[in-house]
């Protein structure tokens, strides 16, 4: 993992309620719509991101918020769900 930190509910916002877990990708495909191939990405790197969400709860205890994201800075794409 790249990044990890405490934030708000949402990207960008502030607070300490709930965790993140950011992970960078250098992934970019030529000619392609983020958005299109936003969902082909997450089934690919979601996976890893995941892993590391399930150790994060096991240290933080089992109602700890937790989102996950994965950067593509060369798209200028972040994805981000909550786990």
């Amino acid at each position: 993992m790249d990044r990890v930190f405490q934030a708000g509910p949402t990207p960008g916002s502030e607070g300490e309620d709930c965790w993140w877990i950011i992970d960078y990708k250098t992934t970019h495909a030529d000619n392609v719509d983020p958005a299109t191939a936003q969902s082909a990405l997450r089934s690919l790197f979601a996976p890893q991101v995941e892993a590391y969400g399930e150790m994060l709860r096991k240290l933080s205890g089992a109602d700890a918020r937790i989102f996950a994201g994965l950067y593509y800075p060369r798209m200028m794409l972040l994805d981000c769900w909550e786990l």
